[in-house]
């Protein structure tokens, strides 16, 4: 076990979204680096060559802080994907993965889970628009995953 001070310092949130057709994820890490990785295979990777998307990290990663304050690790056997219609929060940490996993509508309106979906959803429109202005020409460089595809699903 990580001393006290840093087991609850806060790696990366990873947020599943199951769907009827696949898996959506978002996550973000404390580097400030993120990953958007649609249920088609398509996904975006953003290496942060600039720092145009980092209050969109920081937003989420601060309201995982939150939540990653009020719950302890995950001691079992991590479950399979969440199902269709669910979402699980996943929270990286020294001490272990903290996680959270309920219907869609239950954690959107969740005082504590709420405002991390909320803001995981807007990054994921971040990165999205930040890959479509790429292939575009414009500002930003994120790179599509390795399938070569943007996000498009």
């Amino acid at each position: 076990m990580p001393p006290e001070s840093e087991a609850k310092r806060l790696y990366g949130v990873v947020v599943e979204v199951g769907l009827d057709e696949g898996l959506d994820i978002v996550a973000a890490y404390e580097d400030h680096l993120a990953r958007y990785g649609n249920y088609s295979g398509a996904g975006i990777v953003w290496e942060r060559p600039d720092g145009l998307l980092d209050a969109a990290i920081e937003t989420l990663l601060q309201a995982g802080r939150v939540v990653v304050e009020q719950i302890g690790p995950w001691e079992e056997a991590r479950p399979g994907p969440p199902p269709n219609g669910s979402v699980r929060l996943n929270f990286l940490t020294p001490s272990g993965l903290h996680f959270g996993q309920a219907a869609m509508d239950v954690f959107w309106n969740d005082p504590m889970a709420g405002p991390t979906l909320r803001a995981a959803f807007a990054l994921m429109q971040a990165l999205i628009a930040q890959s479509d202005a790429a292939r575009a020409g414009g500002a930003g460089s994120p790179s599509p995953a390795a399938s070569g595809e943007g996000a498009g699903g």
